[in-house]
């Protein structure tokens, strides 16, 4: 497919102009309302009892002086609560069949992180209800810990889970192509052990959740920050044991999700079952430090790469061996994580042979949960520092050792090796791009010999990924093969009233992704209309709001399925709209045009009619509507990525709905006294096809950086042996501020994607290889001293301990 510069969709007025969002106002004066602003009459407060061990069985917990404290209305712990309440959910019950373990939101006979909660008190206020907390007295009987993945799969290694008999609660391994006649043809083999770190997304609103059970109707109305309520709707309903119409689920503004939101279902069973007991609501919001110790980290994986390569830089195949560390439980959607790998499994590269055999293992740390980029960058920062150290043992550059392997833009659509269908691209051109606006390759080359000529430290990176969005769920096929799904979904409803004007509702779950703008914009090309005569609802309410089975906000989805649920919803109006036009127009259907809030004749715009006139007729006169035509102006689509298929019985299928393409290029100095660098030069290139708003579309690009920096250079979760979180707050969990954020250079190309109803492709997640890019460069400024970099965090002490290793030294203690 042609390539462009520039977003051109001819027939569009507000598709692809940079709108300012209609968010803003609301959101910038203060004036948003997230779940702690939230406040219902009669309404109490919960607070969670959290484990001081990383691992031991309880032997006793005492609530009685917790119960008699002035102003606490009731108590609860993991026993309790796992006699009233189900299991939480697992993704081996979409297949009927059993978890691995029970799992519960608060201890049950054992504790196996710290922070695990383990009783709860609710009470008239916060404040009564954390002193309560400290009147509770719990008996335990520590137990070793294991908090290194590695060690937790050795034979003999303290077991979780001792029903299971080992640690391991998933393993999967995958063959596609011909890996040993790759590996046999291969001129060299090159392996590496790697390393992601452990690091989270650090929102600004930390969880929270409000319960509200009505005795009268039987209803429970739970409000809360989730990214995909409609997703766990039913599996609530079954924790729960009440039927799924008497769960609502509603969402209003959140504070940033970045996939760890996913998460909050847990905490929300909890007081959903307390709300229940109460007939009150209940409204739990953990602090800043609760968040960090215990509420969602993202994977951690440790893999074994080996890369099949000809001495001319052609890669052949490859082999991984992973291993994802959870946590203290497997949850809801892991082990999902482990293989997401599939939807980018050859990245931009044309090798075709790769086997993956891929763990899921529990340790005594915080379970971990969807972070941006899930299970996507981890695989794509294993490949590209490989690309780099490829490239330095077969003495080719790294720009060329990509150039050599990319798939090839007359390739596409490209149909990967397991099934992926990558729909366009032109991936040497985005490369090229970044290189010129870093402001040019060769001269950074050459003055990288000028620096290490006077003792300086000048190292160039650069990395190409694919940024996969829109989730095919036939992707949980892949952890069993019963579960048959193939949704890549989402739903819309559009409404025109008496006065004209237009409604709309989606079943996503914005958190700064846009959604009322890029909405606006869509219907109102469809509807020849303004923006602001479009109002999209805020939030989501599973009474209300239309949704279907994969509903939600995740996965960089929007762009590649709510723009089907909304154009589809707005057709079928328009058609309608049409329809009536035509019967009062006397006019052929094909000759009527819809603008300015009219529809008139093709050519002869007096005669026509206003939108307006048109509603309230199918409103108040439908007996005067043509024959077939429904009263009202109102429609739906519940629309399915129409490449999304079921795996096949080679685990293959297209595991995603859009393909967009990412490189950065960034210059660093270093100083090998410190291990900091300074960022000369940095340069970041998408190609997401069409860009619905291109304002929004950088907003990404800028955020995505900030935050796949902060984990670059500073955010970590570091544990000791005992399982003890050593970075916990702020003061140690570093995160970066916005006067640490270089200046980027930011571009677009456009290669539109032929699948979607609009050309467009998600892209909320290219940052990713941030940790790749910052190491491909800090490894290319310590080419003197030999500084091979095999782990994603780069912060200052873990950079000098690269540089004295490589000196065979010891650090300064």
């Amino acid at each position: 497919m042609a390539i462009s510069e520039v977003d051109v969709r001819a027939h569009a007025k507000w598709i692809g102009t940079p709108v300012k969002r209609k968010e803003d106002p609301r959101l910038i004066t203060g004036q948003g309302c997230y779940v702690d602003d939230v406040k219902l009459p009669g309404m109490f407060h919960c607070a969670l009892l959290r484990s001081p061990h990383a691992h031991a069985r309880i032997k006793r917990v005492d609530l009685s002086k917790a119960k008699a404290y002035p102003g606490v209305a009731l108590t609860l712990t993991g026993e309790e609560l796992a006699q009233a309440t189900n299991s939480l959910p697992s993704v081996f019950s979409l297949g009927n069949k059993p978890a691995p373990f029970a799992d519960y939101p608060m201890a049950v006979g054992k504790v196996r992180y710290v922070g695990e909660p383990v009783a709860a008190v609710v009470a008239a206020d916060r404040y009564i209800a954390e002193d309560a907390l400290d009147l509770i007295e719990v008996e335990y009987d520590p137990l070793p810990a294991v908090t290194d993945v590695e060690e937790a799969i050795k034979p003999g290694a303290p077991l979780l889970f001792e029903e299971m008999g080992t640690n391991v609660t998933w393993h999967g391994t995958y063959s596609y192509g011909d890996p040993d006649k790759a590996f046999a043809e291969a001129d060299r083999i090159i392996k590496r052990r790697l390393y992601f770190h452990r690091y989270s997304s650090t929102p600004l609103e930390t969880f929270g959740g409000i319960a509200h059970f009505e005795r009268a109707t039987g209803m429970l109305t739970i409000r809360s920050n989730h990214q995909i309520p409609a997703m766990i709707h039913p599996f609530m309903a079954y924790c729960l044991r009440i039927p799924g119409n008497k769960l609502r689920m509603v969402i209003g503004d959140i504070g940033g999700g970045f996939g760890i939101k996913c998460a909050v279902y847990a905490n929300l069973m909890i007081i959903g079952h307390l709300s229940m007991r109460l007939g009150r609501p209940v409204k739990w919001i953990e602090d800043r430090r609760e968040h960090l110790l215990a509420s969602a980290h993202g994977t951690e994986r440790t893999g074994y790469v080996e890369v099949a390569v000809k001495n001319d830089g052609t890669i052949l195949g490859v082999k991984m061996k992973t291993y994802d560390n959870d946590g203290g439980y497997m949850r809801f959607p892991e082990p999902v994580g482990v293989i997401l790998w599939s939807h980018v499994v050859q990245s931009c590269y044309r090798f075709r042979n790769i086997l993956m055999d891929c763990h899921a293992v529990v340790t005594n740390k915080c379970p971990v949960t969807p972070n941006r980029g899930y299970g996507r960058m981890q695989h794509q920062f294993f490949l590209e520092r490989m690309m780099n150290i490829i490239g330095r043992e077969l003495k080719i550059d790294p720009v060329e050792i990509r150039l050599k392997n990319f798939i090839r833009p007359d390739e596409f659509p490209y149909e990967a090796t397991n099934g992926s269908l990558y729909d366009s691209g032109d991936y040497p051109a985005t490369l090229q791009k970044a290189l010129e606006l870093i402001g040019g390759y060769e001269h950074w080359r050459e003055e990288q010999k000028k620096s290490r000529a006077e003792g300086r430290y000048l190292g160039i990176g650069v990395v190409t990924i694919m940024d996969s969005g829109a989730s095919n769920l036939g992707e949980m096929s892949m952890i069993d093969p019963d579960i048959r799904s193939s949704t890549a979904g989402e739903a819309a409803a559009i409404r025109i009233d008496a006065t004209g004007s237009v409604t709309v509702a989606l079943g996503t779950v914005p958190q700064g992704q846009s959604h009322e703008t890029v909405s606006a914009q869509i219907v109102a090309d469809e509807l020849g209309l303004s923006p602001d005569e479009v109002t999209v609802l805020t939030g989501f309410d599973s009474a209300t709001h239309p949704y279907c089975g994969s509903s939600g906000t995740y996965a960089s989805r929007y762009a590649g399925t709510a723009t089907g649920a909304l154009k589809g919803a707005a057709q079928k109006l328009r058609d309608r709209i049409f329809k009536i036009a035509a019967h009062f127009l006397e006019a052929r259907f094909e000759d009527l045009e819809l603008s300015g809030g009219r529809v008139f004749v093709r050519g002869v715009p007096q005669k026509g009619m206003a939108l307006r006139d048109i509603a309230a007729i199918s409103l108040y006169n439908p007996a005067a509507l043509p024959a077939g035509v429904e009263p009202g102006l109102e429609a739906s689509c519940n629309y399915n990525y129409p490449k999304a298929n079921q795996m096949d019985e080679k685990f293959r299928a297209n595991y995603a709905s859009t393909y967009a393409n990412v490189a950065h290029a960034i210059v660093v100095e270093l100083d090998v006294e410190t291990g900091q660098f300074k960022i000369l030069k940095y340069s970041v290139v998408h190609d997401a096809g069409n860009l619905i708003n291109p304002k929004v579309a950088d907003g990404q690009i800028h955020g995505g950086f900030a935050h796949s920096l902060g984990a670059t250079l500073y955010e970590e979760f570091v544990y000791n042996e005992d399982g003890q979180l050593l970075t916990s707050t702020f003061m140690d969990y570093l995160c970066p501020k916005a006067t640490e954020i270089p200046q980027m250079e930011i571009g677009h190309l456009c290669s539109p994607s032929p699948f979607t109803p609009y050309g467009t492709k998600g892209m909320g997640e290219g940052s990713g290889p941030i940790p790749a890019l910052i190491g491909n460069a800090v490894e290319d400024a310590l080419t003197p001293l030999g500084v091979e970099v095999l782990g994603s965090n780069l912060s200052p002490q873990n950079i000098m301990a690269m540089i004295w290793k490589a000196k065979g030294r010891e650090p300064a203690k």
